[in-house]
């Protein structure tokens, strides 16, 4: 599994011959869908990032202006598990997240790299809601930054203490867990911290649901030595469905701090 590193190169006082002359399609592609482009010179490409962050911005802005308090405090013990209302509630959560941590991160990280001249990832390196596999959308699609720390603390740093260096499936798919282990305690931290309260265990819950999933996905692509298990329109269709049963474990204790509504007053 490859990672990003931050920043994605040393330091360029120039950028290459081959980033003189990006297209505007260039431009239009590194802004909307999210994926590298070796064309843009490293202060181009962070304006773009920025640019991407105030876009994001505006999206945030609408989505809380014209949703209702109410659904934005709508606790999944409230609503029908598995109902179009509950789906589309949790798919809004989805959104609100994404918008809010993109733009907070490229915003931030755009004008540092511009500052600097030095290339950054967008914290979406690919559009998150699109994903072909589990596999796909957590290594390569959701946060990007927080994956390449995972990695090197689950892939790097804990072969080396535990002296598990053989390469096998079976290290792989350790590792990985692993890593979603790490994260549900870096979220668990993270949202004691902010909000002075315990999720429950809930965000653990969530991530080892999810690596658990994941691991049988990487199971059954080993077993079929195929990268991609399925289609993609029915990749996507199961992961959508994995994260969205296991969307009210991460979601509920943010709604139950009223993080959302919140959000809606001061930027809706």
């Amino acid at each position: 599994m490859g990672f990003s590193t931050f920043p994605k190169y040393k330091y360029e006082p120039e950028p290459s011959s081959k980033s003189i002359h990006p297209t505007f399609l260039n431009y239009i592609n590194y802004l909307i869908i999210g994926t590298d482009d070796e064309q843009l010179s490293a202060r181009r490409q962070n304006i773009l990032i920025m640019f991407r962050g105030l876009f994001q911005l505006v999206c945030l802005h609408i989505l809380l202006r014209f949703t209702p308090y109410s659904i934005l405090r709508l606790h999944s013990r409230d609503a029908i598990l598995f109902s179009l209302t509950h789906f589309l509630t949790y798919t809004l959560y989805g959104f609100i997240f994404y918008f809010a941590l993109g733009m907070v991160l490229n915003i931030v990280f755009g004008l540092v790299g511009f500052i600097w001249n030095i290339h950054i990832r967008s914290v979406y390196p690919g559009y998150p809601f699109l994903p072909t596999g589990l596999h796909d959308f957590w290594s390569r699609r959701w946060n990007i930054y927080v994956k390449s720390i995972l990695h090197r603390i689950a892939f790097i740093a804990l072969p080396k203490l535990t002296g598990f260096n053989k390469k096998s499936n079976v290290r792989f798919i350790f590792t990985g867990f692993f890593a979603f282990f790490v994260s549900g305690l870096l979220h668990e931290f993270m949202y004691t911290v902010s909000m002075d309260r315990w999720s429950g265990g809930k965000n653990m819950l969530f991530f080892l649901i999810n690596g658990m999933f994941l691991a049988i996905e990487l199971v059954f692509q080993g077993l079929l030595r195929r990268k991609q298990l399925v289609p993609p329109f029915v990749g996507w269709i199961y992961t959508i469905a994995a994260l969205y049963s296991t969307a009210h474990l991460f979601c509920d204790p943010w709604i139950e701090a009223d993080c959302f509504a919140t959000l809606k007053t001061y930027l809706g």
